[in-house]
């Protein structure tokens, strides 16, 4: 069923419209700022990660390098150590010389093998070892046979042993290998750790610029939010005056309007009662035409005066002079009161009038006056956009308390769009602009309903119809507690 509804201006003024931005916005400044940071903060992660990896690299050859120096050292000074002993033992002939002897082949094995494992993948030390280990063998070879022959055959012999010269050329030999493996190892060590220093102080570098950088990104970042907040805090400010002036105008306008109901009633009052007053007088003054001209008057005066009262009525909801007046009620009695006002507009006419109510029914505490005018308003539409069929007044209770839960008005009439099912409850909205020049109306009818029931604690809404036709107005009259019993104002359009 097509409603009134509201008549929006054409064009739109400019100041109402959005001044375009210029520049970045402060959510596009922030985002940027972010991401700059983040990706210099990832970068100086990557970079220490990639240093500090190296740097755990690098101290594991540094321990390993320091290992094999120790190792080194100590398997050289094992071997010193058993031909020491085996040259005490040659020269005094007391075996006790000979206990530091007897563990340092064994000893000394252990520490070859411990080098083999520091030098595994490095083929020069690997070769030297080789070499390291055939030096080692040799030497004890001519350390146990002057053991051997001091034993057996004395002191003489032993010392002629020891002046060919062999186990001294074996033990240059393995001093000087020994020396090289140590100078090698060092030097690695040397180079290791220069580069390793410069290293260290790159990465310092790249860590303190993107600290640097980053902190300049959001140095910049807050200037530019500052900007923004500045000019968001001046718009808002902006704003709320508009805003307040608006508030303040609205409130003089349904002020002058209200004000306005005895002086614009009043005179509207006179011409209709004058008019009427003038058709009375059935005599051969008034002539036919002038008949028709009177009840033009009176129609006319009629329908300006049902205007203005909806105006009116609007005008006194939004500016809180409307008072409720609550009262138990007979909700059936209401209904068939609403529907008797209406049977003169029912004759010569092709739709039927009738109630669906329940039996019995719990009273309603409510607003009698106001719930009537909201029931008149949505019959007197449908019965407007039914050319034909029927419009139906119902009400649901609650099975256990017989409270009223609905009141419904369904008709059969032309319906409304779904699209325009939103706005129709708006001031001066119509579902189509055509119905206001078919059926006439100012389309507050709805808006004014709506108002009522908000200030009653009750729901106006528009239903799906079941046959996909006509309309079905709902007012649901269980939303939320019931109004207080004292007289109470009643707010803004809800």
């Amino acid at each position: 069923m097509p409603v009134e509804g509201r008549l929006t201006p054409v064009g739109g003024g400019a100041g109402n419209g959005r001044r375009a931005r210029l520049g970045p916005s402060l959510q596009q400044i922030v985002v940027v700022a972010l991401a700059i940071a983040l990706l210099v903060l990832g970068g100086i992660a990557g970079v220490s990660y990639a240093s500090m990896s190296r740097l755990v690299s690098a101290v594991d050859e540094m321990e390993r390098s320091n290992d094999l120096l120790e190792t080194v050292a100590r398997a050289y000074a094992r071997v010193a150590d058993a031909e020491a002993s085996s040259r005490g033992y040659a020269l005094t002939g007391d075996p006790d010389y000979l206990l530091a002897y007897r563990g340092a082949e064994a000893a000394v094995a252990g520490e070859l093998a411990a080098l083999e494992r520091l030098a595994a993948g490095d083929t020069a030390h690997a070769r030297r070892l080789t070499t390291l280990r055939g030096l080692v063998a040799r030497r004890f070879d001519v350390i146990d046979r002057g053991v051997a022959v001091r034993t057996r055959d004395g002191f003489a012999a032993a010392q002629a042993l020891v002046r060919t010269g062999q186990g001294k050329a074996v033990m240059d030999s393995l001093r000087t290998l020994a020396a090289t493996l140590q100078q090698e190892e060092r030097q690695r060590l040397a180079l290791r750790s220069a580069s390793e220093r410069v290293q260290v102080r790159r990465t310092a570098r790249l860590i303190g610029a993107g600290i640097l950088l980053t902190f300049g990104i959001s140095i910049l970042a807050a200037l530019f939010v500052q900007r923004d907040v500045s000019a968001a805090a001046r718009a808002e400010r902006a704003l709320r005056e508009a805003k307040e002036a608006a508030e303040t105008a609205s409130r003089t306008k349904s002020r002058f309007l209200a004000n306005m109901s005895h002086e614009l009633r009043t005179p509207l009052n006179s011409i209709i009662g004058f008019a009427n007053v003038l058709l009375k007088r059935r005599d051969a003054a008034i002539t036919a035409s002038e008949v028709s001209y009177l009840e033009r008057i009176r129609a006319n005066g009629v329908h300006l005066l049902s205007l203005i009262n909806e105006v009116l009525d609007l005008s006194k909801v939004e500016a809180g002079h409307a008072q409720l007046a609550l009262a138990p009620l007979a909700l059936d009695e209401l209904v068939r009161d609403a529907i008797a006002g209406f049977e003169g507009q029912l004759r010569e006419r092709d739709v039927e009038l009738r109630a669906e109510l329940p039996s019995p029914m719990a009273p309603l505490v409510t607003d009698g006056a106001k719930l009537l005018q909201v029931l008149n308003n949505l019959i007197g539409n449908a019965l407007k956009f039914t050319e034909q069929g029927s419009v139906t007044v119902r009400v649901a209770v609650d099975e256990r308390t017989r409270a009223p839960l609905r009141l419904e008005v369904v008709d059969t009439g032309i319906g409304i769009p779904i699209e325009r099912r939103a706005a129709i409850f708006e001031p001066f909205e119509q579902a189509d602009s055509s119905t206001s020049r078919r059926y006439g109306g100012t389309g507050l009818g709805l808006s004014i309903s709506r108002a009522l029931c908000h200030s009653m604690g009750y729901r106006l809404e528009l239903a799906e119809p079941a046959t996909g036709t006509g309309s079905i107005f709902r007012v649901v009259l269980a939303t939320r507690s019931a109004p207080r019993r004292e007289r109470e104002s009643v707010g803004g359009v809800g």
